[in-house]
């Protein structure tokens, strides 16, 4: 993954709705900054959320989760991803179907270390 952020080739993340709600972490915002750490642990580079959605993942069309930059197809992509939003659910005690809201959040890189 930070092999693709680096490349400019992955400029997207989505996640459920419930991970938010359920670690009550605030959803991102325009402006919000992150650290990517890589697999070490060590900061690798800082991110700029810049637009943010809010959307049922039955609503997700290729335009959007082609920016997660992994998949090379909208069916593809809603495979990978149904599966391991229902596992994280399950795992909560919770159900997570197409009509289950996601966050996708568009970043840019602003720093690399």
């Amino acid at each position: 993954m930070l092999s693709l952020i680096l490349a400019g080739e992955k400029t997207s993340t989505s996640s459920a709705v419930f991970e938010y709600e359920a670690t009550e972490t605030p959803i991102p915002e325009p402006g919000s900054l992150s650290i990517v750490l890589n697999e070490h642990g060590q900061p690798s580079c800082v991110i700029e959320t810049h637009a943010v959605h809010r959307l049922p993942f039955d609503e997700v069309d290729f335009a959007l989760c082609s920016k997660e930059g992994e998949d090379k197809n909208l069916a593809s992509w809603q495979n990978n991803h149904l599966e391991f939003f229902k596992e994280i659910a399950h795992k909560s005690g919770l159900e997570f179907t197409e009509e289950s809201e996601i966050i996708f959040e568009e970043f840019r890189v602003i720093y690399r270390s």
